[in-house]
């Protein structure tokens, strides 16, 4: 998902755009150091707050990772209409963990055990791999009409993001 932010304190970055992997997780740490505020020790994510100086610097991570639920009203057409507000996690369908990187997306379905509250490993409904190669990031759609998991020559990106 794109994300877009603005420090005041850090007026040259306003309008900068950069590439670098970053995860909601990363928000905290990253409004704590812009506020000059010292983060608990045991917090998760990554500051990306030196981006605000620098937009060119590479990503200090190669992947960020989330999942999202499925519930498809109609289980012969599992992928229409399949959105999840207002659905218990007790009756969701599937649901999709995903891995993106600088090169691809991954997503691996899996049938989703409501009363365990996760995905069955054993059970891979469906896998999505799309090819961001030659993404600029200036067009969020163009990447993700073709899934490549299954074409020939994928199978080494395909088990380097499932491992």
């Amino acid at each position: 998902v794109p994300l877009m932010i603005r420090a005041p304190s850090k007026p040259q970055s306003a309008g900068k755009r950069s590439s670098a992997i970053v995860e909601l997780i990363d928000m905290y740490p990253t409004l704590a150091e812009l506020a000059g505020l010292e983060p608990p020790q045991d917090l998760n994510g990554t500051s990306f707050a030196a981006y605000f100086d620098n937009h060119t610097l590479p990503s200090v991570k190669e992947a960020a990772f989330f999942q999202f639920p499925r519930c498809p009203k109609n289980l012969s057409r599992l992928w229409d209409d399949n959105i999840c507000l207002e659905v218990p996690r007790t009756q969701f369908y599937s649901m999709g963990y995903s891995v993106r990187t600088k090169s691809y997306r991954y997503t691996e379905w899996l049938k989703w055990n409501g009363t365990r509250l996760h995905g069955e490993w054993d059970t891979v409904l469906g896998v999505e791999l799309y090819d961001h190669a030659d993404d600029t990031g200036t067009d969020f759609d163009a990447f993700e009409n073709t899934n490549v998991a299954h074409k020939p020559g994928m199978e080494a990106a395909v088990k380097q993001l499932h491992d």
